[in-house]
């Protein structure tokens, strides 16, 4: 007999339907809730995207607006520059133009901080080091603001606890970091109210600090945490952007420091931006040579007017002889620049590039102007394609141009340009540039000229010049016992026409064809002279000098010394 019992095991919880019901509403809200979270991770990630590229969109726009402005600002710069040295001006006139002068710098200071900020954008800042002597720099720049404390009625104080300091500085990082905290407190100082502008230098600490304390309204303490954000303005009913004080501070980080805020203790706020002190800290950087305080690019070149250079130009030369092009696609820009250069050179213009490469063929100037920013054919083109050609190729070329970036600088090198300029500029400092450019080719003439141990013309500055210049010599070598050997022959040796021959030698010797062929038959002779023992109208017949007489008058205006005197030592 058999018993039969049924027993049923229940499976546990966890596995039960109700179970597995559990766990499908669950992963129906876990992933409700993933697609939710990750949608909101990639909204959060598209705005911040958003913002980035409105943000970057915002700085292209203001940087290409920043440019636009300083070539208007070139015009009003040298309008009062030009109201300046005319002298004698009333007091009235001179107090005005002076203010002029000082609204033209501060909206430089301030183009140039956005340019700076979008540097910042672009991780492109780098620290560039100058030897200086710390109290005098900030002085300077503390003496910018004494008029307007003046005119507040503010106690203006500025204090150092060492008289004179040399320490490695950045001086346009710290001019404009000192003016933002100048400018700052004295925007948030009330009339009669006090600014203390005070440097410690601590040698065992190792730190240089700056800070600027004032008596004015301060920072509320749950503002203080957004002092250093971009656009982050504490107080609204004061203007501003937001941007200074951001600015300020990674700056001070690029020059291996930092700012810090604290109450003042005149009662309002004090900034104080600390950097390293000794030379130590900044092995690794780009330090440059000590130069002077400059107002503008190239502090090398003395700075000197239109009539000072007539005065020390060198003797029998007469500039207005030389061309000038001049390639501006603004037409006030270029109308302004022609009208300054006029009274010593003869000036030709050109409305873009397209229209100066033609006029730089045509006109063979001495020298080109030319912008940088331009439609069509930019000035690194125009440059890049005269440099080229071989008509053209020796021509010295200036650029101007708005971008002050050294990468803009490397580029216009790089093309082929013997300076650059970046604007606003003073008329004087182009003006000595041009003269500079100029003068410094012709003593290089006249020094090949006249020393007979000089072999080859040491101005060619292109690949295409200087086999240029070593093929006429090799002409003029096979060539150099013919009486009859004329230019015509000359140039067809070359392989050119008499016209495009003759402007080539001109342009870049400084000499006619003619010329040139006696210099270098003068300097054989010279060699000839002293290496071997023949007389000297045996070597004026070997040279192709058929007339001893002349070739011994020719060879003393050239050497300053008669052929037998030079023969004898």
């Amino acid at each position: 007999e058999e018993t039969m019992l049924k027993i049923v095991i229940l499976p546990p919880f966890w596995q039960s339907v109700w179970a597995y019901i559990l766990y499908f509403l669950a992963a129906i809200v876990a992933v409700f809730f993933s697609i939710r979270i990750i949608k909101q991770i990639n909204r959060l990630h598209t705005e911040v995207e958003v913002e980035r590229q409105l943000t970057e969109y915002k700085l292209r726009f203001f940087t290409n607006i920043s440019h636009e402005f300083r070539t208007p600002l070139t015009i009003i710069r040298g309008s009062i520059e030009n109201l300046t040295a005319m002298g004698n001006l009333p007091e009235a006139a001179t107090k005005q133009v002076n203010q002029m002068s000082k609204s033209a710098s501060r909206l430089l200071r301030l183009i140039d901080q956005l340019l700076e900020f979008r540097k910042l954008q672009n991780k492109g800042l780098k620290l560039q080091l100058t030897r200086t002597e710390a109290v005098a720099f900030f002085y300077d720049i503390y003496q910018t603001f004494q008029e307007l404390a003046e005119k507040k009625k503010i106690e203006f104080l500025f204090e150092s606890n060492l008289p004179q300091k040399e320490m490695l500085l950045d001086r346009s990082k710290w001019d404009k970091m000192g003016y933002n905290l100048l400018s700052n407190a004295m925007k948030h100082t009330p009339d009669n109210g006090m600014i203390v502008m005070r440097l410690v230098f601590s040698e065992p600490d190792d730190q240089f600090s700056l800070s600027v304390a004032d008596n004015g309204v301060g920072v509320p303490k749950e503002k203080q945490n957004s002092l250093f954000v971009r656009f982050a303005q504490f107080n609204s009913s004061i203007g501003g952007t937001g941007v200074g004080l951001h600015l300020t501070a990674e700056l001070a980080a690029t020059h291996k420091g930092k700012i810090e805020y604290a109450d003042s203790e005149l009662g309002g706020a004090c900034f104080t931006v600390a950097v390293p002190l000794s030379d130590d800290n900044y092995r690794n950087e780009t330090i440059e040579e000590t130069q002077p305080a400059s107002k503008y690019t190239d502090s090398a070149v003395e700075v000197l007017s239109i009539m000072d250079f007539h005065e020390n130009s060198l003797p029998g030369k007469h500039y207005k002889a030389y061309k000038l092009l001049v390639i501006e696609d603004d037409d006030e820009v270029r109308e302004f620049i022609s009208s300054q250069l006029n009274d010593a050179f003869s000036v030709i213009v050109a409305k873009d590039g397209t229209e100066g490469l033609e006029k730089a063929v045509q006109e063979q100037p001495n020298l080109i102007i030319c912008d940088v920013m331009m439609p069509g054919i930019d000035g690194f083109e125009v440059t890049r394609r005269l440099k080229e050609d071989f008509l053209t190729s020796h021509i010295p070329i200036v650029l101007l141009t708005a971008h002050s970036s050294e990468e803009h600088q490397l580029e216009g090198i790089q093309a082929g340009a013997d300076a650059y300029i970046t604007k606003p500029f003073s008329i004087k400092y182009l003006v000595a540039r041009i003269f500079k450019l100029i003068e410094q080719r012709e003593r290089l003439q006249r020094k090949f000229a006249q020393e007979p141990g000089m072999p080859v013309l040491p101005i060619s500055v292109t690949d295409k010049d200087k086999e240029f210049i070593d093929k006429i010599h090799d002409v003029i070598e096979q060539n150099m016992g013919d009486f009859d050997f004329s230019v015509d022959a000359f140039a067809q040796t070359a392989g050119m026409g008499r016209t495009t021959f003759y402007k080539k030698v001109k342009g870049l010797t400084g000499h006619s064809p003619n010329e040139y062929l006696r210099i270098i038959r003068l300097k054989k002779a010279a060699e000839l002279l002293v290496t071997t023992h023949l007389n000297v109208s045996e070597v004026s017949y070997k040279v192709g000098i058929n007339d001893p007489f002349y070739f011994s008058k020719c060879f003393k205006v050239q050497f300053g010394k008669s052929p037998s005197r030079f023969q004898k030592g």
